[in-house]
């Protein structure tokens, strides 16, 4: 037998194809889904929350503009930590919040998968559906 032939048997008997989803595993795939979300949450939130930040700073000091360049210096020094500070702080929170919720996906999707022992479109959208009534629920409760 081939090496290519082998390979595939092996992953064949070891792991049974309706756990496979884009060749992965159910670990595999939520980890690798958890990273890629939360890394780009991570860093749409940073900067949307440092664009908000630079703003605030500039409507909470607009009455008190430095007239000196050491005064703008200081001035500008302050506005960039606060907008680091306020980007981090809303990027960490957006990335929190997103990985929970593919968090959640892909772990219904997973649990349905085995469940019915076979992966469909069914499974995924009763784990969208799921999700979307306990993101909607919990948005519910807290407005």
């Amino acid at each position: 037998m081939s090496n290519n032939t082998q390979n595939s048997i092996l992953t064949s008997t070891t792991t049974p194809s309706y756990k496979l989803r884009a060749s992965l595993t159910p670990t595999e795939r939520i980890t690798t889904v958890l990273y890629f979300t939360g890394a780009w949450s991570l860093i749409l939130g940073s900067y949307e929350g440092g664009k908000k930040a630079g703003l605030q700073y500039l409507a909470e000091n607009a009455h008190k503009l430095p007239t000196t360049k050491g005064g703008w210096y200081f001035y500008h020094k302050r506005k960039n930590y606060r907008i680091i500070i306020g980007g981090m702080k809303s990027g960490v929170r957006l990335a929190m919040k997103t990985s929970l919720v593919c968090l959640t996906f892909t772990g219904l999707e997973a649990m349905l998968d085995e469940v019915r022992k076979e992966n469909d479109f069914l499974n995924s959208c009763g784990a969208g559906l799921t999700t979307a009534l306990i993101v909607s629920g919990i948005c519910k409760i807290l407005v």
